[in-house]
């Protein structure tokens, strides 16, 4: 009877061994007869690794397959665990092969162990032909885990395995008897058509986008084209110190006819529309711009300017900003404490006269004094405006808007 029970566990280690495909050695597990109380004891190893390689000799250069396949037991009472952070195809190294790239296949796992494997894609770049060359040997940090209960287990000293060792055969790229210099990667036709079939691909997609691209761009420019065109007329193209040295000079041209040929209902009329841009200047800060054709007379009340630079449009200036206006400006101003009331005073004023006399009396009535001292304080009255559109004045006023504004956020918190 216990020769029959040694057969039995043979026969055992036998099947285990043809089903992984690698050597066990020992482990300590036990095999019992019911019948007679007999025991035998036989041990086999806590972790177990072999290489396969896709081929036993290569060429320099040539790629091949190495796989890596490790078993560690695994059952009720015991867990071997390793530490494979050194197998990861980013990681590991087989020098003299060059690890180009690899995977990692999914575990298996059977009644006593546990299998994982690693499949890595070498090549060697060398000097070294017509002779073998060894994989190095990799040691693989393990240890053993032992379950003494359900929530408790003893945790052993951390041990080394050394993987056996692998040799490939590097032979030459040109045998003894070519002529000629052979590619370490022949193509065939199937692999040439392929690549010849992926480029036409790609050649049609890189056209198919930069047809797209054109008629993209080519809507996107119409967009502006025409935005353009439809905002030309309402865009401000002129600068405010143009616009009002444009005035002044008019007001100045206006006060050198009166002198030789005296007042009209021209020139009073032609002072009011520079009067009144300016006031615009003043109450709002900007004024209406609107592009004309060349050649094409202003209108009365307006302003035209014609600008210098080459295929630019004449630009017309006008306000509709009347005596009644400034006066109820002037009025809030004056209330606020506000300095500007003064020469909106002066503005009021002369509004009145050349208003007056543009559309009230006749011109042997016109009063020449009232009317050249209301001229003179508009001319003066545009040179304090201009000089408050310089970029250093315009950066003084927002500051000081922006401390009005801060000081009536305190005050209302």
């Amino acid at each position: 009877m216990p020769m029959k029970v040694k057969m039995q566990a043979w026969l055992v280690l036998v099947s285990l061994v043809l089903t992984v495909d690698f050597p066990f050695t020992l482990i300590q597990a036990q095999q019992s007869n019911e019948m007679n109380g007999e025991t035998e004891t036989i041990t086999v190893s806590p972790i177990a690794c072999w290489w396969r390689a896709s081929a036993s000799a290569v060429r320099v250069g040539e790629e091949f397959t190495l796989v890596l396949t490790c078993s560690t037991l695994e059952t009720e009472t015991t867990t071997v665990i390793a530490d494979r952070s050194r197998l990861d195809p980013q990681v590991i190294q087989l020098q003299p092969f060059e690890v180009i790239r690899g995977t990692q296949a999914a575990e298996s796992q059977t009644i006593s162990s546990r299998f994982f494997q690693y499949e890595y894609t070498l090549q060697y770049i060398g000097e070294n032909f017509d002779q073998d060359l060894e994989i190095p040997p990799l040691e693989i940090t393990y240890h053993v885990e032992s379950r003494v209960s359900a929530t408790q287990a003893l945790e052993a000293r951390d041990q080394q395995y050394i993987l056996p060792q692998q040799s490939i055969r590097i032979v030459s790229l040109v045998p003894s008897d070519a002529k000629d210099i052979r590619d370490y990667r022949p193509e065939t036709l199937r692999e040439i058509a392929s690549r010849r079939l992926s480029a036409n691909i790609t050649r049609i997609a890189g056209l198919m986008l930069f047809a797209i691209s054109a008629v993209l761009l080519i809507w996107i420019a119409r967009q502006i084209v025409g935005y353009r065109q439809k905002t030309k007329s309402s865009k401000q193209s002129l600068g405010d110190r143009t616009i009002l040295k444009a005035a002044l000079q008019e007001l100045e041209t206006t006060s050198r006819q009166q002198a030789i040929e005296g007042w009209t209902r021209e020139l009073t009329g032609r002072a009011l529309t520079m009067l009144r841009i300016v006031a615009e200047y003043e109450l709002s800060g900007s004024v209406l711009q609107t592009t004309i054709e060349p050649g094409t007379p202003s209108q009365k009340g307006q302003l035209q300017i014609n600008q210098r630079l080459f295929g630019k449009k004449p630009i017309v200036v006008s306000s509709p900003v009347t005596a009644e206006t400034v006066a109820q400006k002037r009025k809030t101003l004056e209330a606020q404490g506000d300095s500007r009331y003064v020469r909106l005073a002066g503005l009021q004023a002369a509004l009145e006269q050349l208003t007056l006399a543009t559309y009230g009396l006749e011109e042997s009535k016109l009063n020449t004094e009232k009317l050249d001292e209301s001229l003179a304080d508009g001319i003066q009255i545009t040179v304090n405006v201009i000089q408050e559109y310089t970029w250093f004045a315009r950066k003084i006023r927002a500051l000081k808007h922006a401390v009005i504004m801060l000081r009536n956020q305190v005050w209302l918190r």
